[in-house]
């Protein structure tokens, strides 16, 4: 191939190469600042899926400051997302060859008035590598002190994760019967309340992802927060529902709990596993 006839091909090399940037580019730039974090920390890039359009968010009042990424103070090392008002999913799913079919949408925490990242991204990796998909759920904070419960809009957002992974679940190679939520500290309470309240909705339905069941098929509590009140107490927390504990309409749950200041508390555990019996 002389150099006459090699120009044109180069030509539309550059163009390809141009345009891949240019998209590539345009893609980073669409991320919030969380999403772009927890990427950088991952190590690769995942698809990000939002939960809600903003005309169809749910009770939010009023317009948070931007979203923001920092250290948490005192913590060296912990990344915190802050101001979260566009709350989305982050599929991190394993090599093709390994997949199971399994998912778990995760959780973390850090009191409801940010999210933590490294839990879940050291998680994701272990996970990937035995073939889980692990969706990191990043749901709004701060608590929104509007007349509601501290944790009502992460609850909504938790709600509408579970029904878009089931309803699309092919799309991402993933059992819709084997999709599970976990959580550390204030995401295992998250995600406690998601294993108890799936029904009913806490907001108008949007799209088909709202007509199927947003119940986890299983449930994994590490250090879940706020299951009693005072939180070292052992008067079990009465929003929470845990009367109506039942094998039946609870998903099989695994906890642990080796911090004694976000124990769910020894009455907790007994009230789960008697409940689990019925």
């Amino acid at each position: 191939m002389n150099d006459t006839t090699s120009f044109p091909a180069l030509i539309v090399i550059l163009v390809w190469l141009g345009i891949s940037t240019a998209t590539a580019t345009a893609r980073a730039a669409e991320l919030t600042p969380g999403e772009q974090a927890f990427q950088k920390a991952l190590g690769r890039r995942c698809q990000v899926i939002p939960l809600w359009t903003a005309d169809t968010i749910p009770d939010e009042v009023k317009p948070l400051g931007a979203e923001q990424v920092g250290m948490k103070q005192g913590r060296p090392g912990t990344m915190q997302v802050r101001n979260v008002s566009q709350p989305s999913l982050t599929i991190a799913s394993p090599p093709a060859a390994k997949n199971t079919g399994v998912a778990l949408v995760l959780c973390s925490g850090d009191g409801y008035g940010s999210i933590a990242i490294e839990g879940v991204v050291e998680s994701a990796r272990w996970f990937n590598a035995r073939g889980v998909t692990v969706v990191w759920l990043k749901y709004r904070v701060p608590k929104r002190n509007q007349g509601l419960v501290m944790y009502h809009h992460a609850l909504q957002d938790a709600q509408r994760a579970v029904g878009i992974l089931r309803s699309r679940a092919a799309e991402w190679k993933i059992d819709p019967e084997k999709i599970g939520v976990g959580g550390f500290s204030a995401g295992g309470h998250l995600a406690t309340t998601i294993a108890m309240q799936h029904e009913p909705r806490l907001y108008k339905a949007v799209d088909a992802s709202d007509a199927v069941s947003c119940r986890p098929d299983f449930s994994v509590l590490v250090n879940p927060s706020y299951l009693t009140d005072p939180i070292l107490s052992r008067k079990l927390v009465s929003e929470l529902q845990i009367v109506e504990l039942s094998a039946k309409k609870t998903p099989p749950t695994f906890t642990a709990s080796p911090d004694k200041t976000s124990s769910p508390s020894v009455p907790w555990n007994t009230h789960w596993r008697c409940a689990k019996r019925k």
